[in-house]
């Protein structure tokens, strides 16, 4: 007989809310379980979660950038390949965002989903279409990407000072 099939509904059910417990308190995951790691310390759930979080949203970007240059070319909705596949792009880039919404604030997702997407956007307009690359352009650029940064690290001291406060 199984270990599985040994257990009683009792103790699933006690193995299961201990296993929340760990998931919402980050310690889960902590140490390998695995023979071969048996000991040696792992990045804890929470921050995988959160750094998975950060890969959504930079796969949201990429979606939402090649979206809107496909959508270029779609010459105003005339094209229906194009047109789908900018549409498609744009829904799976919303779809990417949400994910990120699970361990990134509102606040800072969107910001950097909408500016970074800005700047790529930018980009590709001077490397697909020859767009001039001004001074006045570079500058703008720069302070998006400046307030990006800012506001990233004003809400990451944030959540610091209120893990210190519990």
């Amino acid at each position: 007989m199984s270990s599985y099939a040994r257990r009683t509904p009792v103790r699933t059910v006690l193995n299961f809310c201990t296993a929340i417990r760990q998931i919402i308190t980050g310690e889960a995951g902590s140490v390998a379980a695995d023979k071969g790691n048996r000991g040696q310390k792992r990045a804890p759930l929470l921050h995988r979660h959160r750094l998975h979080a950060w890969l959504y949203l930079g796969s949201a970007i990429t979606t939402e950038v090649t979206g809107t240059v496909i959508l270029d070319f779609s010459e105003g909705f005339q094209l229906p390949a194009q047109t789908t596949a900018a549409m498609a792009l744009y829904a799976f880039s919303f779809f990417l965002l949400t994910r990120a919404l699970r361990a990134v604030p509102l606040s800072v997702a969107y910001a950097t989903w909408s500016g970074l997407g800005t700047v790529a956007v930018a980009f590709a307009g001077a490397i697909i279409h020859g767009e001039a690359v001004t001074l006045g352009r570079i500058t703008a650029i720069t302070a998006v990407i400046g307030g990006i940064v800012i506001l990233n690290l004003a809400t990451t001291r944030q959540h610091s000072a209120r893990r210190k406060d519990v």
